[in-house]
C-alpha cells in the first residue's frame, strides 16, 4: 500500500461470499468427476451400483450441501484479510443463494452495519443468471422477498418489475455475477445470445458486472467488452464457499456500504 495511487482508498469492499445459510446444489459433480480418467471409472461404477440398488438414477440436481462457515465467521475472515493484506477496514456484503437468513440474523444480533444482501437466481429463456442484490432497503424486505422467491421458483411476475422495485432504493446495488458462465448447460452460443437479450431488457437496473474469483480468466476476460458495450463498471466478487477469504476484492474510497453504493451507481 505504499503506492501513491492507492492512498485515496479507505476500505476493502468484499462482495459475493457464501455462508452456511447458502444451499449449494451438487449438479456439477458428474461433470467434474468424469473429467478425471481414474475418478471417472470409480464414479460410473458407484452411480451404476446406486441405480441397481434403488431402481433409479441418482439425481445430483436434487442434492445440496452447505458451506462450512457461519455468516459471522465469513465476515470476520474477510475483515482479517482486509487488515492483513491491505491495512484497511472491510465492508462485507454476503450473497447466499436466495436467502437473507444470514444478514437478518446478524442485524438482529446488533450488527447493523451488515447490508441486507443475497444472490437472486433468475431463469431466462433456459439460461440461469445470478444477480447480487446488495444493500436492500430494510423497509422493503417483507413484501419484496416473497415476490423474488416466487419468480425464482415459478416465474411469477417479471424480472424487470422486480429489479425496478429493488433499484428504487439509492443505497442498493445490483451486480450481474459471473455473467458468462453457462450454468444451465445450454451451450455457449445460446447462453451468449440469452445474456445479450437479458442485458438489453434489464440493463437499466444493473449497476455492474462481476469478475469472479472462481471462474477462469478466459471467461472473466469476456466480461470486459460486455461491460464496455453496456457502459457499466466492473467489480470483483470472490464467490467464496470455504475457509479461504475472497480471491478478488475491491478497493474503495467509501467508508460505509451506502457510500460504496453511491460511488458505484
Amino acid at each position: 500500500l505504499q503506492d501513491p495511487a492507492r492512498r485515496r482508498f479507505q476500505s476493502v469492499v468484499s462482495l459475493h461470499s457464501h455462508s452456511s445459510c447458502s444451499r449449494e446444489k451438487l449438479a456439477f459433480i458428474p461433470g467434474i468427476a468424469r473429467q478425471v480418467p481414474v475418478v471417472r471409472r470409480h464414479f460410473d461404477r458407484c452411480v451404476e451400483k446406486y441405480k441397481r440398488t434403488y431402481g433409479h438414477a441418482l439425481d445430483f440436481s436434487s442434492l445440496v450441501w452447505r458451506p462450512p462457515l457461519a455468516p459471522a465467521q465469513v465476515i470476520d475472515s474477510e475483515c482479517e484479510q482486509a487488515t492483513r493484506r491491505f491495512d484497511h477496514p472491510a465492508i462485507v456484503s454476503l450473497s447466499d443463494h436466495d436467502t437473507l437468513e444470514g444478514p437478518l440474523a446478524l442485524r438482529a444480533a446488533g450488527r447493523m452495519d451488515v447490508p441486507l444482501s443475497f444472490e437472486w437466481s433468475v431463469l431466462y429463456k433456459g439460461s440461469m443468471f445470478h444477480l447480487g442484490l446488495h444493500g436492500i432497503s430494510p423497509s422493503s424486505v417483507e413484501w419484496l422477498m416473497p415476490r423474488l422467491a416466487a419468480h425464482t421458483s415459478t416465474g411469477e411476475g417479471t424480472a424487470a418489475d422486480l429489479l425496478d422495485a429493488v433499484s428504487s432504493c439509492p443505497d442498493t446495488v445490483v451486480v450481474l455475477n459471473h455473467p458468462c458462465w453457462d450454468m444451465s448447460g445450454v451451450g455457449r452460443l445460446r447462453h451468449d445470445a440469452n445474456l445479450l437479450s437479458f442485458m438489453r431488457r434489464h440493463g437499466d437496473w444493473i449497476h455492474a458486472l462481476e469478475l469472479n474469483g472462481y471462474r477462469t480468466w478466459t471467461e472473466n476476460r469476456r466480461v470486459l467488452p460486455l461491460a464496455h458495450g453496456f457502459g457499466l463498471p466492473v467489480v470483483g466478487g470472490g464467490d467464496r464457499r470455504g475457509y479461504m477469504a475472497n480471491a478478488i476484492v475491491n478497493l474503495s474510497a467509501a467508508t460505509t456500504f451506502d457510500e460504496f453504493a453511491y460511488e458505484l451507481r
